[in-house]
C-alpha cells in the first residue's frame, strides 16, 4: 500500500510511528493535532527514491534518525520488489539547515507553530566510501595542492596523433624532507585500488631544505593543457617556480643536465618532466603560498608577518613559449621518423640552472600583522584582486592586489589563525581555523548593511547590500563556530571546489584537519554536528596522527597528509547500496 492511498492515517511496521497522508484538498491543516507537524517530503534522487508529492503529518518528536527510518518504509512499500534495503537519509528542512534536533526543537528554536508546514528535502547522507594512500616519504607532508581538471583534456603532440590524458586530478605533494612531487589521482578501482598510486609520476629534490608551502596553476589562458606550474616555498625563504610538462615519448637530458649543473634532481615515470624557472627569496620562512584564480599573481606569507606579491604573468609566458617549441620539436621528430632519418631532432641545448632566473616580489605589502602569515587566499571573481590573510596574532586581513600598500581593512578574531579559505562562489565569506580547534565562518560586510541569512551569502546577487570591495568601515561578522571542535590545534580548513553546473551541496562542504588526527567534513547548512568525522592514526603506533594538511581532489575526494609521511586519499559522498 502506498503512503497516498488514503486521507486516513498510515501506521507502518513500528508500533509508535504514525504517518497521515492527504490529497491537498486543505483539510489536513485542521486535523494536526498536538505534537504533529505537517510536512511535505521531496527529493532530487532518481525515481525509486521518490515519494508523492503531497503533505505528510508526522510526530513533532521525530529526528533525522526516525525521518530516516520512515521514509525507507514507505520507499519499500511503494517499490518492494526493487527496493535494495536500507539507505541513511539526510534531511534539509526549508532549503536551509540540516535537521539535527527534533522537529519541535527546529520549530520552538525558530518561534514556529505547528500550523506552519516543513519543507523537507531529503537526500543519501554523506558516508566514507573509500581510502588510499600514496607512497611515504621520510618526513613530514607539509603541503598537498590539487589542480584541478577540465574534463578529459586532449592536445596534439605529433602531425597525425593526439594523445589523451584523463585529467581527473593531479595532486602536488610538498614535504619537510625537501622533495615536491607530483600525482596523478584518478579515482580508484574495485580491483586495484592503488593502482595509480604506486609512485609519484614526478619527483623534484630542490636541494632548498625542508619544503614548506606549494600551489599549483594548470589551467587558463596561457599554459597548454599538458603544462602545469608548480610554486613552492621553503623553511630558508626561497620562492621556486617549476615549470612541468608531458611529452609523448620519455626524455631525460634535462634531468642529466640539471644533475651536472647542481640544480634539482629530477625523477619521472612517463613522459612528466620539470625545469626549474626562476626563484625569489623571502625574508624569512616562507609559511603559505596563494595563486589568483588566472595564474598572474603569486602571494606569500612569512614567519616575520610579511605578505609578498609576485608577478607571474611573464613566468607563464614564458612556460607557454617553451611549450610550443616542445610542441614544433615533436612534430619534427615525427616528420624524421618518417624519412627513416635519426629519430631525435634535438633544440638548442639549456644547461641545469643556466636558464634560471631572479624572481623579484611585485608588492611589499604593508602588514599590520605582528606575528606569522599562516594562509592566504585570494577571493574567487568577481573579487578576485581582494586578497586575505591570516596571522597567529589573530587578525585578517584584507589586501587589494593590484595597488598594495595598506591593507584595505584588518580584523581581530578571538584566537590565533592557523588557516584560511574562501567561499568559491562568494568572497565575502571567510572561513578560518585556529589554535583553539575551532572552525569559524566569517561574512564581510559594509558598514551599514544589515546581516542576511546563512544562505545568502552564498548567492551572488547584484541586488545585495554585501560589501564588494572591503575598506576601512568593512566589518567581519562572526556567523557561526562549527560544533565539535578539534581537541586539539586545527592545523587546515579548505573549501570545498565549486562543483558542476547545478550542483548545490559541493559549495556547501568545508573539509577540516587537526594535530588530534581528525579529518572532519563540515557543512554550512549544519554547523552543530560534523557530518563526517575520520579518525586517522599510525597502522602499526596506532596513534593519531598530527594532521598538517588537507585539499580536496574534486568534490568527491579529500586528501590529507601530516607526522607519517603518509597522503591518505578519503572518498566520500552518498551512494545507495543494491
Amino acid at each position: 500500500m502506498t503512503a497516498s492511498s488514503s486521507s486516513s492515517p498510515t501506521r507502518s511496521d513500528s508500533p509508535d510511528v504514525e504517518l497521515r497522508s492527504d490529497h491537498g484538498d486543505g483539510s489536513l491543516f485542521s486535523r494536526v493535532e498536538a505534537h504533529e507537524v505537517q510536512v511535505h517530503l521531496s527529493t532530487d534522487l532518481p525515481e525509486v527514491f521518490q515519494l508523492p508529492d503531497h503533505p505528510f503529518v508526522v510526530p513533532s518528536n521525530f529526528s533525522r534518525l526516525e525521518l530516516s527510518r520512515l521514509v525507507n518504509q514507505l520507499l519499500q512499500q511503494q517499490n518492494e520488489e526493487e527496493w535494495s534495503g536500507y539507505q541513511p537519509f539526510d534531511f534539509l528542512v526549508d532549503a536551509q539547515w540540516f535537521l539535527r534536533t527534533s522537529l519541535q526543537k527546529y520549530m520552538d528554536d525558530r518561534g514556529m507553530t505547528a500550523e506552519v508546514p516543513l519543507n523537507l528535502h531529503y537526500q543519501l547522507a554523506v558516508r566514507h566510501l573509500d581510502a588510499d594512500t600514496l607512497p611515504p616519504t621520510r618526513d613530514w607532508i607539509s603541503s598537498l595542492t590539487s589542480i584541478p581538471s577540465e574534463g578529459d583534456l586532449h592536445w596534439r603532440v605529433t602531425v597525425n596523433t593526439y594523445l589523451e590524458l584523463r585529467f581527473h586530478a593531479m595532486l602536488m605533494e610538498t614535504s619537510y624532507d625537501g622533495r615536491c612531487r607530483l600525482y596523478r589521482v584518478s579515482r580508484s578501482s574495485s580491483s586495484s585500488p592503488s593502482s595509480s598510486h604506486a609512485r609519484p609520476m614526478l619527483e623534484v629534490a630542490m636541494h632548498q631544505g625542508p619544503l614548506t608551502a606549494g600551489a599549483a596553476f594548470a589551467a587558463g589562458a596561457f599554459l597548454p593543457p599538458h603544462c602545469m606550474q608548480l610554486i613552492v616555498g621553503s623553511k630558508g625563504g626561497a620562492l621556486s617556480v617549476l615549470n612541468t610538462w608531458s611529452e609523448s615519448a620519455p626524455c631525460s637530458r634535462k634531468e642529466e643536465e640539471s644533475k651536472c649543473s647542481g640544480g634539482p634532481e629530477v625523477s619521472s615515470i612517463g613522459s612528466w618532466h620539470a625545469e626549474l624557472q626562476c626563484v625569489g627569496c623571502q625574508d624569512s620562512s616562507v609559511l603559505c603560498v596563494g595563486l589568483s584564480t588566472d595564474g598572474v599573481t603569486i602571494a606569500s606569507g612569512g614567519a616575520d608577518g610579511t605578505v609578498l606579491l609576485w608577478e607571474n604573468f611573464e613566468t607563464l609566458t614564458e612556460a607557454a613559449n617553451r611549450a610550443e617549441e616542445r610542441a614544433k620539436e615533436e612534430e619534427a621528430v615525427v616528420e624524421l621518423n618518417a624519412q627513416g632519418k635519426p629519430k631525435r631532432k634535438r633544440g638548442p641545448q639549456r644547461h641545469g640552472d643556466s636558464n634560471t632566473q631572479q624572481l623579484d616580489p611585485k608588492l611589499r605589502l604593508s602588514s599590520n600583522h605582528t606575528e606569522a602569515v599562516t594562509d592566504v587566499a585570494f577571493a574567487p571573481p568577481p573579487f578576485r584582486c581582494v586578497l586575505f590573510s591570516g596571522s597567529l596574532d589573530g587578525t585578517i586581513s584584507a589586501w587589494d592586489t593590484l595597488v598594495g600598500g595598506d591593507p584595505l581593512s584588518t580584523w581581530t578574531t578571538p584566537r590565533a589563525i592557523t588557516s584560511l579559505t574562501c567561499s568559491p562562489t562568494n568572497g565575502r565569506v571567510v572561513c578560518t581555523a585556529h589554535e583553539d580547534g575551532r572552525i569559524r565562518l566569517w561574512d564581510v560586510r559594509s558598514g551599514d548593511s544589515e546581516v542576511s541569512s546563512l544562505i545568502e551569502p552564498m548567492k551572488s546577487s547584484s541586488t545585495s547590500k554585501s560589501v564588494t570591495t572591503p575598506d576601512t568601515n568593512t566589518r567581519l561578522d562572526l556567523r557561526f563556530a562549527f560544533g565539535f571542535p578539534h581537541r586539539r590545534l586545527a592545523t587546515q580548513v579548505r573549501w570545498s571546489p565549486r562543483g558542476a553546473k547545478g550542483d548545490a551541496v559541493s559549495e556547501h562542504l568545508i573539509s577540516s584537519v587537526g594535530q588530534d588526527g581528525a579529518l572532519r567534513i563540515l557543512d554550512v547548512r549544519a554547523p552543530s554536528t560534523p557530518l563526517l568525522v575520520l579518525d586517522i592514526s599510525n597502522g602499526k603506533e596506532k596513534k593519531p596522527v598530527r594532521l598538517l594538511t588537507c585539499t580536496w581532489c574534486d568534490t568527491g575526494r579529500i586528501a590529507a597528509g601530516g607526522s607519517d609521511g603518509v597522503t591518505r586519499i578519503h572518498t566520500i559522498g552518498a551512494r545507495w547500496t543494491g
